[in-house]
């Protein structure tokens, strides 16, 4: 039977020589009390974030990449645009350097969190000015980030793609913040050259398993190319809601599985979104599976493995399942079959492209066919959206908090 597609409106590991890179204030000495260690992981030091963790290095406020971060920052404040920018050498590894403190346990904590994306229009400004895919950037700037931003003695600091800021500090709409987060930007693309941990966002639309590639499209007027270039950041931004998703669960699965108390922001998401807690081990197996399933749908986004009608006629027969239409929906696909029909609303509405590569491999892998209040939640797909937009940090309009189903 044919997946019926939901129609969205919502738009919204780490390596071993990665650092704590930060941006120390100018002046003025923090009241707080000095960093605590760090203590032993949660998990027992067999996630991924934990193996990692053991590895942190702290940047000295000083030292070469500080100083490359800000010949970086000021060379794109000044002049915005691609290929102003030298090549930022790796991060180094090692052992802390420049007689900086450990590394305090808040870093931890907040590394935990998922953050949040960058906003569209400074994404594009700085991605222009660095020539570097910062799709899966994630800030963190609420009181627990700013807590321990202020116990590293810094205004915000970088781990990998992750930028932790005091209280005030992100702010890219003013020039002070703007040049703030060029720096931390600066660390993201040192620290992505010194070794990935996370895996990184890939474009693999496939320009062969696009109908239109060719032609093109009317209505919108899209040159092959521009298609191509459209679905491959659609794909892009579905990756990266997955990876997100992917780790929130592992991470805190295995924090709560090594004794920690349940994230009660987080546990209230997975409640609402997936009909899932961590204060009960039973559900454990299956926080596990539904990890797996965003898991799987990342690495479907990645491999180019998916096909896509760019425009369907008045009914597209699918194999496998009986002929569907456009009416109210933005895409259908069919369980078990790779190609994704786009209707007109994918292309009228860009805001709702990435949402729907990510929603539609749902269907296709796991035969999640109905969208209604009564469904299953973590057995409809729009859940699995919905969710993945709140542990990113962002709103979902759409969402099944009214699901009556479990």
């Amino acid at each position: 039977m044919l997946a019926l597609q939901q129609k969205t409106t919502a738009r919204p590991g780490r390596s071993a020589n990665e650092r704590v890179q930060r941006r120390t204030p100018d002046h003025g000495q923090h009241a707080d009390p000095a960093p605590e260690r760090a203590g032993a992981c949660a998990c027992g030091g067999s996630c991924p974030r934990c193996q990692a963790r053991s590895a942190l290095t702290i940047g000295a406020s000083g030292d070469a990449g500080e100083r490359q971060a800000d010949a970086a920052a000021e060379q794109v404040m000044r002049k915005p645009g691609r290929g102003h920018v030298p090549a930022l050498a790796a991060a180094p590894g090692g052992s802390v350097t420049g007689g900086e403190p450990a590394t305090p346990a808040s870093v931890d904590a907040v590394l935990r969190s998922p953050g949040q994306a960058l906003d569209g229009p400074t994404r594009d400004f700085f991605e222009s000015g660095y020539g570097h895919d910062f799709s899966g950037v994630r800030v963190h700037a609420d009181s627990a980030a700013a807590q321990s931003a202020r116990q590293m003695d810094a205004l915000a600091y970088t781990v990998g793609r992750d930028i932790v800021f005091d209280s005030g500090q992100l702010a890219p709409h003013t020039p002070e913040g703007r040049h703030l987060l060029a720096h931390e930007l600066a660390h993201v693309v040192q620290q992505s050259a010194a070794g990935p941990a996370v895996a990184r966002v890939q474009r693999r639309v496939r320009r062969e398993n696009v109908t239109c590639q060719a032609t093109g499209l009317t209505n919108p007027d899209l040159t092959g190319d521009e298609v191509v270039a459209a679905l491959e950041a659609a794909d892009t931004e579905a990756i990266g809601l997955a990876q997100v998703a992917e780790d929130a669960l592992t991470t805190n699965l295995a924090s709560v599985r090594g004794g920690a108390a349940p994230d009660a922001a987080f546990d209230t998401i997975l409640q609402e979104e997936l009909g899932l807690t961590l204060a009960n081990p039973a559900h454990f197996p299956l926080v596990r599976q539904v990890a797996g399933r965003y898991r799987r749908v990342r690495e479907t986004l990645e491999s180019g493995y998916l096909r896509y009608m760019c425009r369907s006629g008045p009914t597209t027969k699918l194999v496998g399942c009986t002929a569907g239409d456009c009416v109210d929906t933005v895409a259908f696909t069919c369980p078990g079959n790779r190609l994704m029909v786009l209707c007109q609303a994918f292309w009228d509405e860009p805001g709702l492209r990435g949402l729907t590569l990510l929603h539609e491999p749902f269907h296709i892998w796991f035969d999640m066919a109905q969208h209604a209040p009564t469904a299953l939640r973590r057995a409809d797909a729009l859940c699995y959206e919905s969710f993945a937009l709140r542990a990113s940090g962002q709103v979902a309009a759409e969402n099944c908090t009214a699901h009556t189903g479990g």
